[in-house]
């Protein structure tokens, strides 16, 4: 796939899980389903501080990510790039929440699951550096 090919898989409906790859203190890595959205050729993730793989992405500054489909032709893209954590003040935290939410929940349930996790007030960046895809799974 192209780059433009690639932002495209990134963003198009149906929205995908995001697999975050980040490593630990002892170097091996850990792997999370997550949602995101992208915006500007950054990753942005509703998360918190607190959670061990935030601690991480912050310790080692960078991530590596997958995006693919689960049918055929398990089109995917993969990639890399630089970690930080915004919070309110730097990014407007409820408006980016509501659009990550929007990518994968149904509107009239947007609004209360957004109030059932009102204490995840942190916004992961991911700056990709690297994008790959590919159009035909292995």
């Amino acid at each position: 796939m192209e780059h433009v090919d690639c932002i495209e898989f990134l963003t198009t409906w149906p929205s995908r899980l995001l697999s975050l790859s980040v490593a630990r203190r002892d170097g091996t890595t850990m792997t999370l389903p997550l949602w995101y959205r992208l915006d500007n050729e950054a990753l942005l993730i509703w998360t918190t501080r607190e959670r061990g793989w935030v601690k991480n992405l912050l310790r080692t500054g960078h991530a590596s990510f997958s995006v693919a489909e689960e049918t055929h032709p398990y089109r995917a893209v993969t990639g890399r790039g630089k970690a930080a954590l915004l919070t309110d003040g730097e990014i407007d935290v409820d408006q980016e929440v509501a659009l990550i939410v929007a990518r994968y929940i149904h509107p009239d349930l947007t609004a209360t699951y957004i109030e059932k996790w009102a204490q995840l007030r942190d916004i992961a960046r991911i700056e990709i550096e690297h994008l790959h895809g590919w159009s035909l799974g292995y």
